[in-house]
């Protein structure tokens, strides 16, 4: 069942709604800062705050803006360090893949922290949450590449995934100290290939055992949560090794090829997902005899879940689709969803969150392509639409892909360089005061009742 909601936007917060695009006068803008001065600072935490990366590659500037529910604009955050590097980089290694570009931006559990992967300046900034000030930058080396990030061990750590070594950078979450010193590495790769995009799957019924996947090889890495070191790796993905004409009578010489990516972890079968590259789909683990139990299951999409696992969607943007897992169901298999919704305007999996209420789960899932956020009801299957309006690729942007961020009242995404909120009950829409810099690339709702 599909429904719209259509915002009543002159019954929003300020007159901005009226100009077209969020856009309106500095005058319009004074005026309601002034209106709502009393009630919000940069200091005052009653409601949380949203912190905002962006990046404007064409001029290399990083921008990280943070955002009071009411207040609107507070503050924003310099670390000049990054165009250093990246104009560094840039001069060094002659390329046009330099400029700024965030990737995963994590929250450490008590949420003192915020832990940012300055990927194209393969640099990793570390927040401090409550003084809204940049604590520390670790700078790896060019090429390192930081980019996905992690918080298992029940969050107490963060893994920082460097795709130039195929290896993780492991921390402290609550001291932003490295665990294993700042030159360990825990590497997820084979010695010979060793680098490589990858990701990694943990979760509750997994136990001790993680899994990571690696761009450049058709494996899955398995690591022993403890010691923080592979204790195996599992061929898949259908390949075979590369048959070297002068070893005849081994056909195990030479390299595999392929190379694994997304994943996903079923609870209720106990099954882990990993994504196959290429046309080799998905291929299925048994964790406890660590065997590929099934291979080649055509699937096509990003992955995201429900934090339980108990919902894994398949988010497919070129058939603007969601296919979803009912993943605590002992019965579920790999070869089928148990439904699929029509979402349209190009769905982002990168930026769907899942929301619990009292009786159900919800997914809030924005469209990059569309004007909208589609709000899922998980019990009854009904999907309604919210209008926010067109997420417009500004100035010097590469790319774009439409986030959000669960707040404790409302949920926050953005149009153009206006940051949004949508409230749980009504739906109703409004706009926050103040424009950020460039293409939002991540966004992170800071709660002051988690800390």
């Amino acid at each position: 069942m599909l429904s719209r909601f259509k915002p009543n936007f002159v019954a929003l917060l300020t007159a901005a709604l009226l100009c077209g695009a969020w856009a309106c006068s500095a005058a319009d803008e004074g005026q309601v800062a002034a209106d709502v001065a009393e009630t919000a600072s940069e200091g005052d935490w009653s409601l949380g705050h949203t912190f905002v990366f962006a990046d404007d590659t064409a001029q290399n500037k990083w921008a990280i803006a943070v955002f009071h529910p009411t207040a609107g604009l507070v503050k924003t955050l310099e670390v000049p360090e990054l165009a250093e590097r990246t104009a560094k980089k840039a001069k060094e290694l002659q390329t046009e893949d330099t400029g700024p570009g965030w990737s995963d931006v994590v929250l450490s559990k008590d949420q003192r922290r915020i832990f940012a992967n300055a990927e194209n300046a393969d640099a990793l900034v570390v927040i401090d949450v409550k003084n809204m000030a940049v604590e520390r930058v670790f700078e790896f080396e060019f090429g390192d590449r930081p980019f996905h990030s992690y918080l298992p061990n029940d969050g107490v750590e963060v893994w920082i995934h460097l795709d130039g070594k195929g290896a993780f950078f492991v921390l402290d979450s609550q001291t932003g100290v490295p665990l294993n010193g700042l030159g360990q590495l825990v590497s997820c790769t084979s010695p010979e290939v060793n680098q490589g995009h990858g990701k990694l799957l943990y979760g509750e019924g997994l136990g001790d055992k993680y899994f990571c996947t690696n761009s450049n090889e058709p494996a899955a890495f398995v690591l022993d949560a403890k010691t923080r070191a592979v204790t195996q790796k599992i061929p898949m993905c259908g390949t075979k090794p590369q048959d070297d004409p002068n070893t005849p009578e081994d056909e195990s010489a030479g390299p595999l090829k392929g190379g694994t990516h997304d994943k996903a972890y079923l609870p209720g079968p106990h099954l882990a997902a990993i994504q196959c590259l290429g046309s080799a789909g998905y291929s299925f683990i048994n964790p406890d005899t660590m065997a590929v139990v099934e291979e080649g299951v055509d699937i096509v999409g990003g992955i995201a879940h429900s934090p339980d696992s108990e919902y894994v969607f398949n988010v497919n943007t070129t058939k603007e689709q969601v296919q979803v897992w009912d993943a605590s169901d002992p019965e579920v298999n790999g070869h089928g969803f148990d439904f699929t919704l029509k979402i349209g305007g190009e769905p982002s999996a990168k930026g769907t969150q899942f929301r619990q209420t009292s009786d159900h789960w919800q997914a809030w899932v924005p469209q990059t392509g569309g004007s909208d956020v589609a709000v899922v009801n998980l019990a009854t299957r009904a999907v309604t639409l919210v209008e926010i309006g067109a997420s417009a690729m500004p100035g010097g942007a590469l790319h774009l892909t439409r986030k959000s961020a669960l707040g404790r009242a409302a949920l926050y995404t953005h149009a153009a360089q206006r940051v949004l909120k949508i409230d749980y009950q009504t739906f109703k829409v409004t706009p926050l005061l103040g424009d950020f810099e460039g293409a939002l690339s991540q966004m992170i709702f800071v709660d002051p009742d988690a800390q």
